[in-house]
């Protein structure tokens, strides 16, 4: 009995020891940061418009104007005269935030009870397309264009229209 006791308490005393070696290691500080930024603007340009200039109806066709320098291609009408121009957006922030234009597929131009439609409406930005676009505390340009379908009876008249250009970042 007397060596179950000694045993007993043998047990007892290295129990409690393993704990007088027990150590912890002292607090650590970590860091954290945050940057908040102005979010980008996107401007339309005053005075700016996507312009296809004057067209003359004798025969249908389509005029596109680039919208990476407003510069003009017609293909089927019998003339096209003054100035043609992209319309233009200025999009301002911090440095560096890559963004994309998102532009409608279509614009509708009325003229009283008349329309025609620009179709394969396009944009591009600073110096590259659409899908590499990174703005600038400057500002970055931002052109659109597209491609006017006139019919051969297109009735004369001065044809305007609004539409709705976005980024995403």
């Amino acid at each position: 009995m007397k060596k179950t006791i000694t045993a007993a308490l043998a047990l007892l005393m290295l129990s409690g020891a393993a704990g007088v070696y027990a150590a912890t290691a002292g607090p650590a500080t970590g860091n954290a940061q945050v940057v908040i930024i102005a979010p980008l603007t996107l401007t339309h340009n005053s005075g700016a418009k996507l312009d296809f200039g004057n067209v003359i109806n004798t025969t249908a066709g389509t005029v596109t104007v680039a919208a990476k320098d407003g510069s003009v291609t017609t293909s089927g009408v019998t003339g096209q005269n003054g100035t043609t121009t992209a319309d233009q957006f200025t999009v301002t922030g911090a440095n560096g935030i890559p963004f994309t234009v998102s532009a409608p597929s279509t614009i509708t131009v009325t003229s009283g009870a008349n329309n025609m439609t620009i179709n394969s409406v396009t944009s591009f930005c600073g110096t590259g397309a659409t899908s590499s676009c990174v703005a600038s505390s400057a500002g970055t340009a931002v052109g659109v264009g597209g491609t006017l379908a006139v019919s051969a009876a297109q009735a004369v008249g001065t044809y305007t229209g609004t539409y709705t250009l976005s980024i995403t970042y």
